[in-house]
């Protein structure tokens, strides 16, 4: 009967043939392999980060920092009462963004806020660090040193630093905001706290902003959400007191200064493929339509694990609007739930009847693969594809099709999940919606 489903769902060759081959090399020599990236990353991380700390902390040449400098002439410009808009050509962000980052920017001269920016983005990498070795279910020190590592010795972490972008200062608080709401015991102060950590992650909504659909359908209650909408609004508000336009006339300007820069700049995503396409004018309604897809995605699998929605999120919040190589950060979210699944062990063979779709798929195998291959090309120097004699724009057709490969692989172990949570509700009687937000 195993011999004749493998056939009929064709996946025989892979679940039942290479992927038991492949655990038993990764049983053989997965220690030594762990060893040796440890050790290519201790050496290369400290190279890197010693390379873009100096362009952060006091070079002042024409590319050091460029993105905080901005920010700093956007904020003092704004509280100066100063038309922004349309005035400061970089003055891509919405009003509660300045009121956002006016604590690390603006009160300080710039020569110190540097210094502030730069205390801030270690910390913020510390945090990653230790949620990705945590959430990836690390079990050994060397395991715990791998995982932990990761976040400090991406490129996007040194493209973050090197420019002042805003990458680490939002996906730190915004997951510390959701695992809160997660792990919490909904009292006031739980979601009080939550909701301002995912406040201050909103400085920049393009980044962060899929995400707040966990934060209307996990938690089962309606306090956190509010609170998130509130003080979005009460910061709103504040910032355009110092303003003398209105705040309809604000956030217009805003609108048509983000989607004037937003079709210029940006590579692998949908944005950039409609821009090149001649598309511009359906870069927005594709946008509002990935999202309010992802939502109804979002809570039609609500109760599936925590970690496949935080992945899948993450894809998508990569995919769905223009973004540069600095937000490549957000992959960090999907390689935790590629790791999770990877180190799920393959069902013994007594259990095949129970977990057939888990030996015939070879997931742990095919998720590890997808998280080897994101790793390298994460650590890998951003701009090694450039160097290579091919097309200009092999590196973001290498980047989108690894991207969406392993989109498509978390939504299938999503959907997997939900059928077999939704069988198992059946089982004893209880409708798939009376399960609620169970993660």
């Amino acid at each position: 009967m195993t011999s004749s489903v493998s056939k009929l769902m064709g996946k025989e060759w892979w679940g039942g043939e290479i992927a038991p081959k492949l655990r038993e090399l990764w049983a053989a020599h997965g220690g030594l392999l762990l060893r040796i990236a440890v050790v290519l990353v201790a050496i290369g991380t400290p190279l890197r980060l010693l390379r873009v700390f100096p362009n952060l902390l006091w070079d002042s040449g024409i590319g050091s920092a460029i993105d905080l400098r901005a920010r700093y002439l956007e904020v003092h410009t704004w509280f100066a009462g100063l038309p922004v808009y349309g005035t400061v050509e970089t003055a891509d962000y919405p009003p509660a963004s300045y009121a956002i980052l006016w604590p690390l920017l603006g009160w300080l001269p710039l020569d110190m806020a540097r210094w502030l920016w730069a205390g801030a983005i270690l910390v913020g990498l510390g945090s990653l660090a230790y949620v990705m070795a945590r959430a990836g279910k690390a079990s050994t020190p060397m395991q715990w040193l791998f995982m932990a590592l990761i976040p400090f010795s991406v490129y996007p972490a040194t493209a973050v630093i090197a420019q002042g972008q805003l990458a680490i200062h939002c996906l730190a608080p915004l997951m510390a905001g959701l695992l809160l709401l997660r792990r919490g015991r909904g009292r006031w102060w739980e979601d009080v706290l939550a909701a301002g950590l995912l406040v201050i992650s909103l400085a920049k909504p393009t980044v962060t902003a899929p995400f707040f659909w966990l934060v209307l359908f996990l938690p089962g209650r309606l306090r956190p959400i509010m609170l998130v909408l509130f003080g979005y609004l009460a910061l709103t508000l504040l910032a355009a007191s110092f303003q003398d336009a209105s705040l309809p006339s604000l956030l217009q300007g805003w609108r048509n200064q983000e989607s004037q820069i937003g079709v210029i700049h940006g590579r692998a995503n949908l944005s950039w493929l409609l821009a090149a396409a001649g598309l511009n004018q359906a870069i927005v309604p594709v946008a509002l339509l990935t999202l309010l897809g992802l939502g109804a995605w979002t809570w039609r699998h609500r109760g599936v694990d925590f970690w496949l929605l935080v992945g899948v999120i993450g894809l998508v919040a990569r995919l769905w609007i223009h973004h540069r190589a600095y937000d490549d950060l957000l992959i960090l979210l999907p390689m935790i739930a590629l790791l999770r699944l990877a180190k799920q062990p393959a069902a013994p063979a007594r259990d095949l009847a129970r977990d057939l779709t888990r030996d015939l798929n070879g997931r742990d195998v095919t998720a590890g693969l997808l998280f080897a291959l994101t790793w390298v090309t994460m650590v890998a120097p951003s701009n090694l594809l450039s160097r290579l004699p091919a097309p200009a724009p092999l590196r973001s057709i290498w980047l989108g099709a690894l991207w969406v490969t392993a989109l498509l692989f978390l939504l299938g172990q999503a959907r997997q999940e939900r059928a077999k949570s939704s069988r198992s509700l059946l089982v004893e009687g209880l409708k798939p919606s009376e399960a609620g937000a169970g993660v």
